[in-house]
């Protein structure tokens, strides 16, 4: 949808995946994510983007993502205390490294070159193991990100040089993007 100063888009999918790579939560001995196949999984969710701008110098954007990752047929193996084989189903659960929301807002202003820029990133939970254990669940968070930059145009035989100074996590938040397992 546009309108004027206003643009609004809506999109919704829907993946179906067989024999797709996923993390397992588990590390290897030199500390990388270890990975296997899922016999079926699916991804679905809704994304929003939307674009306003109030003046020629003012813009306003934001998007969000509301989404559904899960392990639709994914078997895990092992043995219980006597060295007998068990096979535990996670069918239903949710996949490892995915969280179910997202969302941006940015404010820019932009004039003579210049531009300064704050913007807002949210991160909903998402598990580091596909048993949807609590324990090992990353919590949602927010940053606030700012940027100030300034473009000169043909400089040295270049169409344009931009400067950017950019502080991430402004208010020093302490949060866990991601995880492994335990």
């Amino acid at each position: 949808y546009t309108h004027g100063n206003l643009s609004v888009l809506v999109n919704g999918y829907y993946m179906d995946f067989t024999d797709e790579i996923i993390k397992n939560g588990q590390i290897d001995r030199f500390g990388q994510p270890m990975t296997g196949n899922a016999d079926k999984t699916s991804h679905m969710g809704f994304e929003l983007v939307a674009r306003y701008v109030p003046v020629r110098t003012i813009e306003i954007s934001a998007n969000g993502l509301f989404a559904r990752s899960r392990l639709e047929s994914y078997s895990v193996f092992g043995a219980d205390n006597n060295g007998n084989p068990i096979e535990k189903k996670l069918d239903g659960n949710r996949i490892a490294g995915f969280p179910e929301q997202l969302a941006n807002l940015r404010l820019t202003w932009r004039d003579y070159g210049a531009t300064a820029s704050v913007s807002f990133k949210y991160v909903g939970e998402q598990y580091t193991d596909n048993y949807e254990n609590d324990a090992n669940k990353v919590d949602p968070y927010t940053v606030l990100n700012a940027m100030l930059g300034y473009k000169l145009p043909n400089v040295f035989g270049m169409k344009s040089l931009e400067f950017r100074l950019g502080i991430y996590n402004v208010l020093d938040e302490l949060y866990a993007m991601s995880g492994e397992g335990d």
